[in-house]
């Protein structure tokens, strides 16, 4: 399932089929033929909830996946659909204060080394991270 808002991919994945949201259904309208297995909501404020729960924004993790859309009877095969979710590339910015300061922003885990080469080391640190800069403070970069 995808859910698109004003263009914009706002949750891609499984939705599970939940009896409690079929018997919700069912108490709203009366109707086993149209009953609902499962909700997909998109907030005023473009959040999506699936089933009642907030998605994020990288609902599937980095791979392979293999959608299928089943009949009625739950083993006959409608459609299916093979896709690949890339892993984001974690963002890294730099600011330097009017103090001489270069204050960090970044996703991911921020590291540190005094080449480009290496070795690399993580910083034990939350974005946004502040460094005063002195000879020799080296590189930084960001992984996942």
């Amino acid at each position: 399932m995808t859910v698109k808002y004003n263009g914009k991919v706002k949750f891609r994945g499984n939705v599970d089929r939940l009896k409690s949201r079929m018997s919700e259904s069912l108490a709203a309208r009366a109707d086993s033929s149209s009953a609902a297995y499962a909700t997909i909501t998109v907030g005023k404020d473009s959040s999506v909830r699936v089933n009642g729960r907030l998605a994020e924004d990288r609902f599937l993790k980095a791979g392979k996946y293999r959608a299928v859309l089943f009949a009625d009877d739950s083993t006959s095969e409608l459609v299916s659909s093979e896709f690949e979710v890339s892993p984001r590339k974690p963002t890294l910015n730099a600011l330097r204060n009017k103090d001489g300061t270069l204050t960090f922003t970044f996703e991911g885990n921020l590291e540190r080394s005094p080449t480009v080469l290496g070795p690399w080391r993580k910083v034990n640190s939350k974005s946004p991270y502040t460094v005063r800069p002195v000879d020799g403070n080296g590189f930084f970069r960001t992984t996942q």
